[in-house]
């Protein structure tokens, strides 16, 4: 080999490596985005919150007796504060399939502002009044500006894609086992900690 050549195979290594370290930083960055993405935007919340409230709702695991103010407000604390890591990863994944690098960066920068923390908090509560939580707060209200923010990034294609992630999530089996199995053991954990009866 001439040191031409040898100096032109080093070339094409140098820029395969430098290729392929990009390739792996975008993947592991886009992984990192939609995980801060998932935990801001507390995605974790509406499964594990919903899971309990399921096992609420049956009959075997409530009790003869309705889980009192107190316990249900124990419930949540214990649900907000539990390790939700797998579940925040199985919902990471599929974010990360939907939405671009820069998607993810125009969402997290939405809530990230005033507006978007008020309406995470909003729909958090919406949510949790429907799960059974009748003393999950307040909902805040958004000033009109906030308001414009909101319908703004409402426009945008990443907010339309993490509209569809539910229907992702059904489309996509080991995620949608791994978010149920995981919300479903943190529902559990925290159930058995505050002594609810279970099945």
């Amino acid at each position: 080999m001439t040191p031409s050549s040898r100096s032109g195979s080093l070339t094409l290594l140098s820029m395969a490596a430098m290729l392929l370290s990009t390739s792996v930083f975008a993947q592991d960055s886009a992984a990192t985005l939609a995980e801060r993405l998932a935990r801001v935007m507390r995605l974790d919340q509406f499964v594990v919150q919903g899971a309990a409230a399921q096992h609420l709702a049956n009959p075997k695991s409530a009790g003869s007796e309705e889980p009192t103010d107190k316990q249900r407000l124990d419930l949540l604390r214990c649900l907000e504060h539990a390790d939700t890591s797998k579940v925040i990863q199985a919902l990471a994944s599929v974010a990360a399939q939907e939405l671009s690098v820069g998607e993810m960066n125009v969402a997290l920068a939405f809530y990230a502002s005033s507006a978007g923390k008020k309406q995470m908090q909003r729909e958090l509560v919406e949510a949790q009044r429907g799960y059974g939580y009748e003393l999950a707060g307040a909902s805040p209200s958004l000033s009109s500006d906030e308001r414009e923010r909101l319908e703004r990034f409402r426009k945008t294609p990443a907010s339309a894609k993490l509209e569809e992630i539910p229907l992702r999530l059904r489309e996509t089996p080991d995620s949608r086992k791994a978010v149920y199995m995981g919300g479903d053991m943190v529902a559990t954990n925290c159930l058995r900690h505050l002594g609810f009866p279970r099945d």
